[in-house]
């Protein structure tokens, strides 16, 4: 889990122990009026339009997609580096506020095996 308060942006890690890459998805929740930055490897995805904490916001990172409820909201990413994990290595995000916020981002990863 990822948590963004009133102190600087931390990150947890994950691993993929598969031998195939694999790709996150992430889950942002709270209050992020002017949106949000994630960041990994050297990647970054930047969704600029509010996050309210009643509709979170999550980020597929195989499908390419950002949804809102039911809604495509991936037209409202301004920088599509989609995040991924490399075979056997960890994977450290990050998240950043746009404006000041309060929320967190719940990261979902798994092995991937071929």
């Amino acid at each position: 889990m990822l948590d963004w308060g009133a102190g600087t942006p931390v990150g947890g890690s994950g691993i993929n122990e598969g031998n195939a890459t694999a790709y996150p998805t992430i889950t942002v929740r709270g209050d992020w009026p002017a949106g949000f930055t994630l960041t990994a490897n050297g990647k970054r995805l930047t969704y600029a339009a509010p996050v309210h904490n009643s509709t979170p916001v999550v980020v597929d990172c195989k499908t390419g997609s950002v949804l809102t409820g039911d809604m495509d909201k991936t037209y409202q990413l301004t920088e599509r580096a989609w995040l991924a994990v490399d075979p056997e290595s960890t994977f450290q995000p990050t998240i950043r506020a746009l404006a000041p916020s309060s929320g967190w981002a719940d990261v979902e990863i798994s092995s991937t095996y071929i």
